[in-house]
This record gives structure tokens, C-alpha cells and sequence, in this order.
């Protein structure tokens, strides 16, 4: 069993199943599945994951951190270090974090 964040590629919960006995953790980003590359959007990826199962086994690839301390921005998609979120935004859990960056220019729009 595996839980995407909301909207996005995080993912959010990998306790039970065969994510969780290989060893999926909570954060990791979805970038493939069966080596052809998904969007970082929930929608598009459970997409793919079921026309892939109709096929066979399914092979997600993750990309996870390589530096602890480190979080998945949900808008530039990418791991920054835990200085460039605001306290509040790293308590919203896996899928929800908003680095400052991302943050200050959404709120010009």
C-alpha cells in the first residue's frame, strides 16, 4: 500500500504491503512508473500506476533525499534543507511543503 500527498508526488504513507516491506519511506518522490517518467501530480501518476498494472508488476522509481534535514517543496518539486521552510509549513506533513521561496512568489499572484 502506498499514499500520495495531496496533489502532488510525496509520498505520504507507505505502512503495510509490499511498499513498506521494501522498505518505501514517507517523503520519497514518485518520478517513474514501469521506467516511463509521470509528472509530479497525484492524478497522473495513480493514472499510469493502473494502466501499468493491467500489464503486469508495476516499478516505481523514487527519487529520495541524499541529505538529511532535507523536505520536498510541493510547487518547485525539488528537496531543499529545512532553513529555507518557514517553522509552519514543515508541520504540515509529506506532500504540503511550500519552501520560502515558492512561498513569497505565490503570494504575488
Amino acid at each position: 500500500q502506498l499514499e500520495l500527498g495531496p496533489g502532488r508526488s510525496a509520498v505520504a504513507d507507505a505502512a503495510g504491503g509490499q511498499a513498506a516491506a521494501l522498505g518505501v519511506k514517507v517523503g520519497w518522490l514518485i518520478r517513474r512508473v514501469n521506467g516511463v517518467d509521470v509528472p509530479a501530480d497525484r492524478t497522473a501518476i495513480i493514472k499510469a500506476t493502473a494502466a501499468s498494472m493491467k500489464a503486469g508488476p508495476v516499478k516505481i522509481t523514487f527519487q529520495i533525499q541524499l541529505e538529511d534535514n532535507t523536505y520536498a517543496c510541493v510547487s518547485c518539486d525539488k528537496f531543499v534543507h529545512a532553513d529555507e521552510f518557514d517553522g509552519d509549513q514543515l508541520e504540515l506533513g509529506p506532500g504540503k511543503h511550500m519552501c520560502r521561496g515558492c512561498a513569497e512568489f505565490a503570494d504575488m499572484f
